[in-house]
């Protein structure tokens, strides 16, 4: 068996809140640096991290759910908490781009931009 599954398998059994800490910050230190690599891959850089951290929450709080008994389980179901992460970010920034300007804020962005059209359409957004 591997160390990472050892280390979980303790973790769901251990009571004492004190050795889930340490249990946990030894996971932690196994499998950041991967899922970090996955994310910032796939997002840039400020959301990124928040997504990173996200995930790191997502599996603490997942852990004593997890089923698995190989590494390869583990790994499986880690990167699909932070494909669900990254993925659900996506979404939400998606979601945010496709909100409607409001009219005050969207004719004075015309208006300026209007001097670069050729005049007739110009005109058009001077009418209002």
């Amino acid at each position: 068996m591997d160390q990472i599954i050892k280390l979980v398998k303790t973790y769901r059994l251990t009571p004492a809140l004190d050795q889930r800490l340490r249990l946990a910050e030894e996971i932690f230190q196994q499998i950041e640096p991967q899922l970090r690599f996955f994310v910032f891959g796939s997002l840039a850089h400020p959301a990124a991290q928040d997504v990173l951290q996200e995930t790191l929450k997502a599996v603490t709080v997942s852990l004593t759910k997890f089923a698995g008994s190989s590494t390869q389980e583990f790994w499986a179901w880690c990167y699909r908490i932070a494909r669900n992460k990254v993925n659900d970010h996506l979404r939400k920034q998606a979601a945010d781009r496709l909100q409607p300007m409001p009219p005050e804020e969207l004719w004075p962005r015309l208006r300026r931009r209007a001097v670069r059209f050729p005049p007739k359409t110009a005109w058009t957004f001077n009418m209002r």
